[in-house]
């Protein structure tokens, strides 16, 4: 992951977008109020069931629990 993801804090999200291309690939399209968009894409981009309850810290220990290999966090 690219560090520029670390440009949407702060930001409030206005809508979603996801859409897949003719090579497979998956875009997910994170609006903003302020009229900029940030892209999220890949072969295989894939969502939880839902929104959980938890800060920054709960998030990393839960993709460290799942077994992730590398973490980056922003702030």
């Amino acid at each position: 992951m690219k560090d520029e993801i670390r440009g949407i804090i702060g930001k409030t999200v206005e809508g979603v977008v996801y859409a897949d291309d003719a090579r497979q690939a998956d875009h997910v399209f994170l609006v903003f109020t302020d009229g900029s968009y940030f892209e999220i894409w890949g072969d295989r981009v894939t969502c939880a069931g839902g929104v959980d309850k938890g800060d920054i810290d709960s998030a990393v220990g839960y993709a460290k629990s799942a077994g992730a290999e590398t973490i980056r966090r922003w702030p």
